[in-house]
């Protein structure tokens, strides 16, 4: 069951699931060219985990400008929601 789950396209679920949700359709398209990405070096993956929008640009992923703005305003919304609970 468990490896049905894994095998199943992140692409294909958020077309099915949630085809208004152009953030997210984004950034499933480039799903696959990210993970090599941050395979080809270590140093991808940190400044991934440091920076996420950062490493999307550097990554070169063709992701348009406005959905790295986008992401990055809901990732800093995330972290202030975060920083507040703490």
């Amino acid at each position: 069951m468990v490896e049905a789950i894994l095998c199943f396209s992140t692409e294909k679920f958020l077309q099915t699931q949630l085809p208004t949700d152009r953030l997210l359709l984004e950034l499933a398209k480039c799903e696959n060219q990210l993970k090599l990405w941050l395979c080809v070096s270590p140093e991808n993956a940190v400044l991934f985990a440091k920076d996420p929008v950062g490493a999307l640009r550097a990554a070169d992923l063709g992701l348009e400008e406005d959905t790295l703005q986008e992401l990055n305003l809901l990732l800093s919304a995330i972290a202030e929601k975060v920083l507040a609970a703490a």
